[in-house]
This record gives C-alpha cells, sequence and structure tokens, in this order.
C-alpha cells in the first residue's frame, strides 16, 4: 500500500510539472521540461531525448537520479540510470532546459524521449515508457503564412469544405471554402452478362470511392460457322452444295458449289497448218463426253540466208534476196548506202596567230574530196616583265611580247596595300567600353588604327552568403574581377526533407509512437501511435549474410541481424526471401535499381500479418559490429531512395518486420536453408563484398 502511494505522490509532481512547462512562452524566453518514466522492473535505463533544433536551442539537461549529458552533433540528451539493489522508481526523473529562438514559430514542439535500452537485475530486457512535455511557442502574428484545411473532404457526388488557416498561429482566416465534388473513378469494366449469338451481352465498372456503378453493353458475337460439308457433288455442268453448323448454336447454312466446268485432256492435230493456211487440233473432257476442238495457226513463211543481188555504194543503195524454207516465195531486202570513207587530211593552207587555215581528204572508193578549216593559233606570250613597280596606294605595270608576231601585252600590278606591323594599345578596354590600337606601314608612313572590344565582366565563382534551409531562402553572389559589379540570386527553400522514424515501438503492453521527421532540419512534422500488439510476435528479416562473419548461414539468435549486400552500380531486380523467427518464408523484399534510383518493396503473404516494418541501409560493412538503430535513418515501404544521396556504390541492406503467424494454420512454408537456391543467393552476395 505504501509503494502504491509513492507512485501516486511521483505521479502527481510529474503531472505538476508537466503543467508548469506547458505554459505559453515567447521568444528569446526559457523553458525547463520534465523528463518521467513509468514504473518497471528496470534496474537499468538509458534515456535518448531529442527536440526542434529549429525553434528552440539546448541550454541545459539534469537528472535527479542518473547522469545526464548533451550530444551537440547528434541533437540528443542522454540520461543513464542504474540501481544495482532494486528497481529504478517511476516518475520525474530529469529535465530539460531549452531556450527559445527569437526565429521560432508559434506552434507546440515536442520533446521526443526513447528508450534505449533497459535491463533488469538478470539483464534481461524490460519494457519501460517514457515520456516529456512540449514547448507552446507563441509569437504575435500577421498571417503572412497560410494554407487551406480540410473540413468536409468532397466525394464523388458532394462538394467539401476546407478553411484558410494560419500555419504560423492557426487562426482560422475563412471559415468556409467549397471544393469541388470528386466525380466518380469507375474502375475496370466486369462482365455481368454473357454476350451470346444473337444476344447483346452486359459489362459493369465500381466506383472506387462509392456504390455507384455504369454499364455498357458487349455488341451480340454473331454466328462463328465450323467447317462446311459437301451435301451435292459438282459436275461439270450442275453445281453442288455444301452446309455448316454454328459451333455456339443450332444455326445452320447452306452454300451453292460453283459448277466445275469442263477440263480438257491433251491435243490432238486433226490438220496440219502450212505457211498460209490455219491448222485444227482436238480434245476430251476427263470427265464428261464433251468434246473442244481449236485452231491451229497459220505457220507463216521462214525464208533462208539472204544473197546480195546488187551491191551498194557510197551514195546509192543495194539489194539482197532469199526464199522459203517449206514453199517457193522469195523476199528482198535493201541494203543501206556505204557512204565516203575519207583518207588522212592534208594542210593545204597553214593557220596563224590572228587568221584560219585549211586541210583536205579525198574518199577511198570515189573521187570525192572535203575540206575543213584549221582554227587560228592565238599569240604565244612569253613571261611578263615588270615595267613599272607597284606601291601601296598605286598599281603597278607588266608587259609581254608574242613568239610568233610582233603583238605585245600588258598587264596592271594590283597596289600592294598597307603592311602594318604588330598593333599597340593606345586606349585600353574596360568590361564596359572599347579600347583602340594603332599600327605604322612598314612600306610607308601610313598610320593604321582599329578597335578594341569591350571585354565584359569576368565574374568569379558564385559563393553562398546565406544557406538555404527548408523554410527560408538563401542567397548566393558573385563579384566581376575587374571592377565593383555584383550580381545576386535566390537559392530557393530546400523544402523539409522527411522520413519517418520509430520512436518507440508498440509491444504487447502499450502503443508505440512513429515521427515524421525532418532529416534536415530534425522539425517534427507529423506523429502516428504504432497501435498496441494483441497477439505474439515473431521478428521477420530477408535472407542475406551473416552479420558477425560475412559469410554462411546465420544462428536462430542472430536471425535479425542478417543483412544484403546491395551492388549500386548494377541495374535490375532482385528479390530476397522474408523469413519470420528463422523458420517460415512469408514473402520477400524487392529491390530494383534503375535511371539512379533504388525501389525497395515489402510483400508480404497471407500466411502472415505486418504490424512494423523498417529499412535501414549501412554504408560499410564496418558500422555492422557497432550497429545502433536509432543512429540511423529508418525508410518506410515501399521506398524510393535517390542514389546520389548514399555515400558508396555498395550498401548493407537491413529489413526488420513484426509479424505474427498463426503456427497452427495450414499452409505455412519453411525455408529451407539447405537448399540449392539458398547456396546459389549466398554466393552471388559474397560476389558483391569480393568486388
Amino acid at each position: 500500500m505504501k509503494r502504491i502511494y509513492v507512485a501516486l505522490i511521483l505521479l502527481l509532481c510529474a503531472l505538476m510539472a508537466f503543467g508548469a512547462q506547458a505554459a505559453e512562452v515567447a521568444p528569446g524566453e526559457t523553458v525547463t521540461v520534465p523528463i518521467s518514466i513509468g514504473a518497471s522492473q528496470a534496474q537499468q535505463i538509458k534515456l535518448y531525448i531529442t527536440f526542434d533544433t529549429n525553434a528552440l536551442e539546448y541550454v541545459a539537461i539534469s537528472s535527479n537520479v542518473g547522469i545526464a549529458s548533451y550530444n551537440a552533433g547528434a541533437n540528443r540528451g542522454v540520461i543513464s540510470m542504474y540501481n544495482a539493489l532494486a528497481p529504478i522508481p517511476g516518475g520525474q526523473v530529469g529535465s530539460l532546459t531549452l531556450k527559445v529562438k527569437e526565429s521560432a514559430k508559434s506552434g507546440t514542439y515536442p520533446v521526443s524521449v526513447s528508450v534505449y535500452e533497459a535491463y533488469d537485475a538478470n539483464f534481461d530486457d524490460v519494457n519501460v515508457s517514457a515520456s516529456a512535455g512540449s514547448v507552446t511557442v507563441v509569437v504575435v502574428c500577421g498571417h503572412k503564412n497560410a494554407d487551406f484545411k480540410v473540413i468536409k473532404a468532397p466525394d464523388c457526388e458532394n462538394e467539401g469544405t476546407q478553411q484558410i488557416v494560419c500555419l504560423d498561429c492557426g487562426e482560422v482566416l475563412n471559415p468556409s471554402v467549397p471544393m469541388d465534388k470528386l466525380g466518380h473513378d469507375f474502375g475496370a469494366f466486369k462482365e455481368t452478362k454473357a454476350a451470346t449469338c444473337t444476344e447483346d451481352g452486359v459489362k459493369t465498372a465500381e466506383c472506387s470511392r462509392c456504390d455507384a456503378t455504369k454499364t455498357e453493353k458487349i455488341d451480340a458475337l454473331g454466328h462463328e460457322y465450323g467447317e462446311w460439308t459437301e451435301t451435292k457433288a459438282a459436275t461439270c455442268t450442275e453445281e453442288g452444295e455444301k452446309a455448316s453448323k454454328c459451333i455456339r448454336c443450332d444455326e445452320a447454312k447452306t452454300e451453292k458449289i460453283d459448277a466445275l466446268g469442263h477440263e480438257y485432256g491433251e491435243w490432238t492435230e486433226t490438220k496440219a497448218a502450212t505457211c498460209t493456211e490455219e491448222g485444227e487440233k482436238a480434245s476430251k473432257c476427263i470427265r464428261c463426253d464433251a468434246a473442244n476442238t481449236e485452231k491451229i495457226d497459220a505457220l507463216g513463211h521462214k525464208f533462208g540466208e539472204y544473197t546480195e543481188t546488187k551491191p551498194a555504194t557510197c551514195t546509192e543503195k543495194g539489194e539482197e534476196t532469199a526464199k522459203c524454207i517449206r514453199c517457193d516465195v522469195t523476199d528482198k531486202r535493201e541494203i543501206k548506202e556505204l557512204g565516203h570513207a575519207l583518207g588522212a587530211y592534208t594542210v593545204t593552207k597553214a593557220a596563224t596567230c590572228t587568221e584560219k587555215g585549211e586541210e583536205t581528204a579525198k574518199c577511198l572508193r570515189c573521187d570525192v574530196t572535203e575540206k575543213r578549216e584549221i582554227k587560228e593559233l592565238g599569240h604565244d606570250l612569253g613571261d611578263y616583265t615588270v615595267t613599272k613597280e607597284a606601291t601601296c596606294t598605286e598599281a603597278g605595270e607588266m608587259t609581254s611580247k608574242c613568239s610568233r608576231c610582233d603583238v605585245t601585252e600588258t598587264r596592271v600590278i594590283k597596289a600592294l596595300g598597307h603592311d602594318f606591323g604588330a598593333y599597340a594599345v593606345t586606349k585600353a578596354a574596360t568590361c564596359t567600353e572599347k579600347g583602340e590600337e594603332t599600327s605604322k606601314c612598314s612600306r610607308c608612313d601610313a598610320v593604321g588604327t582599329r578597335e578594341i572590344k569591350a571585354l565584359g565582366h569576368s565574374f568569379d565563382k558564385w559563393t553562398v552568403e546565406v544557406e538555404a534551409t527548408c523554410t527560408t531562402d538563401g542567397l548566393e553572389a558573385r563579384e566581376c574581377v575587374r571592377g565593383d559589379v555584383r550580381e545576386e540570386k535566390v537559392i530557393p527553400a530546400l523544402g523539409h526533407n522527411a522520413v519517418w522514424k520509430t520512436i518507440k515501438p508498440a509491444t504487447n503492453k502499450e502503443d508505440g509512437l512513429k515521427q515524421k521527421i525532418c532529416k534536415r532540419c530534425n522539425v517534427v512534422l507529423e506523429e502516428q501511435i504504432i497501435p498496441m500488439l494483441t497477439v505474439s510476435t515473431k521478428t521477420a528479416c530477408t535472407v542475406g549474410i551473416k552479420a558477425s562473419e560475412l559469410n554462411g548461414l546465420f544462428d536462430k539468435n542472430d536471425a535479425w541481424k542478417m543483412v544484403t549486400p546491395i551492388d549500386l552500380t548494377k541495374e535490375g531486380t532482385a528479390q530476397y526471401p522474408l523469413i519470420a523467427g528463422n523458420v517460415y518464408e512469408i514473402g520477400y523484399v524487392e529491390v530494383t535499381i534503375l535511371d539512379g534510383v533504388m525501389t525497395v518493396e515489402l510483400v508480404v503473404d497471407a500466411k502472415a500479418t505486418l504490424y512494423t516494418s523498417a529499412l535501414i541501409l549501412l554504408n560499410d560493412a564496418s558500422e555492422i559490429e557497432r550497429f545502433n538503430a536509432n543512429d540511423y535513418e529508418h525508410y518506410e515501404f515501399p521506398a524510393s531512395i535517390n542514389l546520389a544521396d548514399l555515400e558508396s556504390d555498395q550498401v548493407f541492406m537491413m529489413v526488420v518486420c513484426r509479424v505474427t503467424i498463426d503456427e497452427n494454420k495450414p499452409g505455412l512454408k519453411y525455408y529451407n536453408f539447405k537448399s540449392e537456391a539458398h547456396k546459389a543467393l549466398i554466393e552471388s552476395l559474397e560476389a558483391i563484398i569480393a568486388e
């Protein structure tokens, strides 16, 4: 009775302390938050305490029953308690003093406490509850940061309602803003009435959000007839008939088979054809007595070799004749005139530089002669001699004389133009103004001037002057190396990069807690209760490599320490069996690496009920020996992780689940650790490590 009375007093003190710290505080003020534990049989307890460093900063931590410390790098307070003689009593065990930052926004900021370890006198695990208060910050708000909050969600047929609420202070700025109705979301159609050959069917789709349905017609199938059966054979002159029946009903149809027509055999010549007269041939049908006759075309004359009867000359045509090989008819045909065959040409008048010449040739078969013109030779000018030198600004002159006559030719030598040497800068260019440079001609006194293009600004690299945070913009700037010109640009706020972390796992005695925490600023964005487990549970994890040796199989007691090495450089999909209690195969974890993203899916079959699950990635095998789950980010399934956020090309995947299994239920699948498939999996994982 005395122990109950003492416990009640301690609980009352804790509630009073919590009430004291729950007072509203303003930026710049300090507040003390009590840390309490529940009654248990634990004689050794270690607590981890965290808070939102965006709004609060550490001042002090103390403990009335143990040792208290604060790790600034990890943003974590630690209270360690030990009593060798008796359980540590429940109630307030310490406090955390915090100062509200000037930049803090209005709101309630929880202080989170998790039990890292709790043992009884025999060093067995003991369930211990821990709690802390929260800090409520009040800032005079200008309502500059507002957003919508859903009051009544819309459905398929009805509009919803939402409010505009200040995110800094929570004040409702607009009590009612309508939301459009969603409309029905019909899924895939299912056949509710089958179509027949002659009648339409019906298919129905259901809305995924309500009981509404819609139907559509399935067109009648129409008759589908099978193979044809001949019921009356066709002849050469009469049609036949065939019949077919529908494969789905008794509907039948008939069709005519075309008459075959006569099919005549080989032809027999009954009258031979000549050069000028037709012959005749006859044939008989192979199926009946019908006969057919056809004409054989006259052969036409076939003449033998032709003989020349009149020779052709240079200007007159000749003639040749031939006789038909089958009759006395003869044929004449013309021989084309030969044309003149001229001999070699002889020059009769020589050509000069300016006058044409002439040459003549005689036919070899007759007295005909032919003349043709010789083209004038043109002047044969030799090398040119300079008669007047060219200068920078005046043209020169050169001449040449023909080798066959007295003709001379004069050519102009183009003015040389000025030969300016290296240019000297007479006015330096700047970032925005042009410069000037000059040069003197090497042949005369002329001076050349040309423009130097403005240099343009040459900026240094961008330098971050104000780092962007999750909620505020940053600033980066750069300056020209030649002047005072400066450029600035805003770095957009990063936005929260949140992951869920299990703060307190659920047991079969009390609820657990998980929080959605920003990885950059540690702000707690959302909290969810993990329901208390009402049945006995088993731990499940993927089959992998033994944590202690990174090879071989696992002991039952070390099943939860299985790790699976993943090579991030190889794209593709792999599945790893999920084993409960190191006995039952209850599903698998599927890992897909594609386009710089690793996707991890958890699939649990109907034989098990999943309560909690977590995915942890270790960057190096050396981390496994000193592994502490609270030091690592916990991913929820399904997880999608950018490879650029990971530190190496290989990670060690640790998957831990809590499930319930009815071991009396038939159909449970035992995993075979001695199977060839398991050995092949282990070999493939060891190969990844070896690389």
